[in-house]
């Protein structure tokens, strides 16, 4: 089975570290919405559905969520861009995803003809590369954990009815990226 950023990436990733909402603060837990930049570690988790976007949350030395957003080099919009940029509500980051990318694309999945179904994961450093509003200066990297689990269709008809078609897309997908590092502002 071949597997690349387009089955999986988007995510983070451009979910794709890669939608919708990053948490920040809640006064009902007696928290407040921190504005120190005093860096820390930074706990990252997005999801993604293929090449639509998801979402991402950042807890601990960010408090945020947001959507993702394949981006290249330039921070330019591009769905096999190796960069990634999180807009989260004070502001933006964006991360360099081009080492967790090759690694994504050579993994050896775990595949199952019993239940047509693939699962492979792939984990690297990330380095922050620019941030903007309340994120601007911040420098680091977080480890990232880029995980993908599909199921395959079978074919319906032909010589090879009832197997696993290993060349369609997946009737069923789930990107998770999931990590943590040490941040800091300059």
């Amino acid at each position: 089975m071949r597997h690349s950023r387009s089955f999986a990436a988007a995510a983070v990733l451009g979910t794709t570290i890669l939608g919708s909402t990053l948490l920040g603060g809640a006064p009902a837990l007696g928290l407040t919405n921190p504005t120190s930049r005093a860096g820390g570690v930074v706990n990252v988790f997005a999801e993604s559905n293929g090449s639509k976007p998801g979402r991402v949350v950042l807890t601990g030395a960010i408090g945020d969520s947001g959507s993702t957003l394949n981006v290249n080099a330039k921070g330019k919009a591009d769905s096999k861009g190796t960069y990634i940029k999180l807009t989260l509500k004070q502001g933006t980051v964006e991360a360099n995803l081009s080492v967790l990318y090759k690694l994504v694309d050579s993994a050896s999945p775990t595949f199952s003809a019993a239940t047509c179904s693939v699962y492979f994961a792939a984990t690297s450093p990330v380095p922050l590369v620019v941030g903007t509003g309340a994120y601007h200066g911040v420098t680091g990297s977080v480890t990232l954990t880029f995980t993908v689990a599909a199921v395959l269709p079978r074919y319906a008809s032909g010589k090879n009815k009832g197997q696993c078609d290993v060349s369609a897309n997946p009737t069923g997908e789930q990107v998770l990226v999931t990590g943590s590092g040490t941040i800091a502002f300059s």
